[in-house]
């Protein structure tokens, strides 16, 4: 049914329940999974500077992702760690699309760069506007 699947990370307590998830399905269907971090760069015009820099962010995303990688790859999935730029929801659902991804996992609510803002915004704007499945986790 799904030959890859994306699980869209963030490091949040949802998203790490959505793991689980995520390489159930995966594993299930034996798909190819993708675990995505995006790293907002909006945050780069918005009025206050970010607390570190935005190389640091992506230190820490790749950091993240290689992580939930590894932890898939010894359930025996074909797992694939991606750190993209950008505004998350928008990002999330070019990289599903150009990647024929046929599903999209995530957490409900996810952490903004700074701290919870705006409660499952990303995840919102992807089930809205998705051309792919999304199955969000809570």
């Amino acid at each position: 049914m799904f030959e890859k699947v994306l699980l869209a990370y963030d490091g949040s307590e949802e998203a790490k329940k959505a793991v689980e998830v995520a390489v159930d399905v995966a594993k299930k269907y034996s798909a190819k999974l993708y675990v995505l971090e995006v790293v907002d760069n909006t945050i780069l015009y918005s009025f206050a500077a970010p607390p570190i820099s935005f190389k640091e962010l992506e230190k820490r995303a790749e950091s993240h992702v290689n992580e939930v990688a590894q932890r898939a790859r010894s359930s025996g999935v074909d797992c694939e760690p991606k750190v993209a730029a950008g505004y998350p929801p928008t990002a999330i659902m070019e990289f599903a699309e150009s990647n024929g991804v046929g599903l999209i996992v995530m957490g409900s609510r996810g952490l903004s760069t700074f701290k919870k803002l705006f409660l499952g915004s990303v995840s919102s704007a992807v089930v809205n506007n998705s051309k792919v499945p999304v199955l969000i986790v809570r």
